[in-house]
């Protein structure tokens, strides 16, 4: 599995979401996308509009590819602390 932090406050390297997609998917590896503190900006980044830049917009976008996502409503979601949610393409995979 490859994680990829959207939205993260702190600095540092990261492949961006849209282009690791590509690669996991090739190599067969599932995407799951930190998306805790960046994830409701994902609302900003629909195709067309010009609210952030485009490459920042395209690895927004490619949250809907992942195959599992946390977001914390309570950060920009307007929700009580502690309200957290983790999101999976396939539900089967929380049955573990």
């Amino acid at each position: 599995m490859i994680g990829g932090p959207r939205g993260a406050q702190r600095l540092s390297e990261r492949l961006a979401v849209d282009k690791a997609i590509p690669l996991c998917r090739k190599y067969d590896v599932r995407v799951h996308v930190d998306a805790a503190y960046g994830g409701f900006f994902r609302l900003l980044a629909e195709e067309g509009d010009d609210l952030l830049a485009p490459d920042v917009a395209a690895a927004f976008r490619a949250i809907d590819e992942a195959d599992s996502v946390v977001i914390d409503p309570h950060k920009h979601g307007l929700q009580p602390y502690g309200c957290g949610a983790v999101l999976f393409r396939d539900p089967n995979v929380a049955n573990f």
